[in-house]
């Protein structure tokens, strides 16, 4: 439902591992935001995440904006169930005057197998909600 002028997919967050991620959230400075609807933050969320109250994707850009709205020097990490729901929110979030935009890389899904295979403490609460077709 954006319009071409509300993102430029050639400018997005920058991705972060998740060594980097845990980094970032341990600083205290960074706003982290849930990109996933409310049903799936219930089943599992990083610790101190914003999760927007809506139901559908298409109502997540826009509440997202308005619940970080005075965040907007502050850094913004995002995260999603596979990474690309976050491509074109920090997109977004970037195009709307947002200057520090961050991404897991990979989402939940790639930071759960670099927790496993890199023994790094999960920041991770809960279980990644993934619907089956």
């Amino acid at each position: 439902g954006l319009t071409s002028n509300e993102y430029d997919m050639k400018t997005v967050g920058t991705h972060l591992s998740a060594k980097a991620f845990n980094k970032k959230i341990e600083q205290g400075e960074a706003i982290t935001v849930d990109m996933r609807n409310y049903y799936e933050s219930e089943v599992g969320r990083f610790e101190s995440a914003i999760t927007p109250n809506v139901a559908t994707s298409r109502e997540l850009l826009y509440e997202v904006k308005e619940l970080i709205k005075s965040h907007k020097k502050d850094p913004v990490l995002l995260y999603c169930t596979g990474g690309i729901r976050c491509e074109k929110a920090s997109s977004y979030l970037i195009q709307n005057g947002f200057e520090d935009v961050y991404q897991l890389s990979g989402g939940i899904i790639n930071y759960a197998h670099e927790v496993r295979s890199k023994k790094i403490k999960s920041k991770f609460k809960g279980k990644n909600f993934v619907p089956f077709p």
